[in-house]
């Protein structure tokens, strides 16, 4: 079996116009994959997604709205600050909550370690609309994905861009893609949480790519980088990976 986990999330807050049958489909590259896959599913999505998936690589972690807001623990100021930005087109807050929390949840799979890996990635459930699903099928491209996370991998876009909490030009790091080893998954989701606790202290709504860009930019010797192309697109990376070299960044602290 592959040295790696990978953790993904599906709900109706991020798959806007989904129901449990089109969350499935959207899971069948990553089970295709044959890649350990921890899929948290909305509640009500359950019976369909494990109808539509399954298999001895899969695991399902149940979640639903009033979970995720009880367990998340700055709710109360998220919330605040959710309301005080208040402004159409603005995201839910369930959906601040959830993308907030990717890597509250990839951090626990890395504790509870179901299938006993090393390495452990979140990549967003709708990633083939990032990249040509037969990468991650035919291909078999994230067999190649554990060499990429001997440390705490992010992926960067060359400019910034706006970000869903209306922050123009604030996010650098894409969050489509991130993870490591256990022991640089529990380091950054220590500094991670840190920060999210000050951004919303100081009356700040952010999203996860604000802290991960900020973090970055704190601390560069933490993290390995894959820079993207302007568009975002996740192809150019599986791309590299189907060479056999990814060009990665990394900053030496002398």
């Amino acid at each position: 079996m592959i040295d790696l986990t990978l953790v993904s999330c599906v709900a109706p807050c991020i798959l806007e116009g989904q129901d449990g049958t089109g969350a499935a489909r959207l899971l069948e590259p990553l089970v295709e994959a044959r890649v350990p896959l921890v899929v948290y599913v909305e509640e009500e999505w359950r019976a369909a997604v494990e109808a539509g998936t399954g298999g001895e690589l899969l695991r399902v972690r149940p979640t639903s709205a009033p979970d995720r807001h009880r367990e998340f623990g700055t709710r109360r100021a998220l919330e605040a600050t959710w309301r005080a930005a208040a402004r159409a087109g603005l995201p839910s807050l369930d959906y601040f909550v959830l993308t907030l929390g990717k890597m509250g949840m990839l951090h626990d799979q890395s504790i509870w370690d179901p299938f006993g890996t090393r390495h452990l990635a979140w990549i967003d459930a709708d990633v083939a609309a990032s990249v040509n699903p037969l990468y991650l099928t035919r291909a078999r491209l994230l067999d190649s994905l554990p060499s990429l996370l001997s440390g705490f991998f992010l992926l960067t876009r060359p400019s910034p861009c706006a970000d869903a909490a209306g922050r123009e030009n604030a996010s650098r790091v894409q969050t489509q893609l991130f993870g490591g080893e256990a022991g640089a998954i529990a380091e950054v989701n220590t500094a991670y949480f840190q920060l999210l606790e000050a951004v919303l202290g100081a009356g700040e709504l952010p999203t996860d790519e604000f802290l991960f860009t900020e973090l970055l930019t704190r601390t560069p010797e933490r993290f390995d980088r894959f820079v993207l192309q302007e568009n975002g697109l996740l192809g150019v990376l599986f791309e590299q990976m189907r060479t056999g070299y990814v060009p990665i960044e990394r900053t030496a602290m002398h």
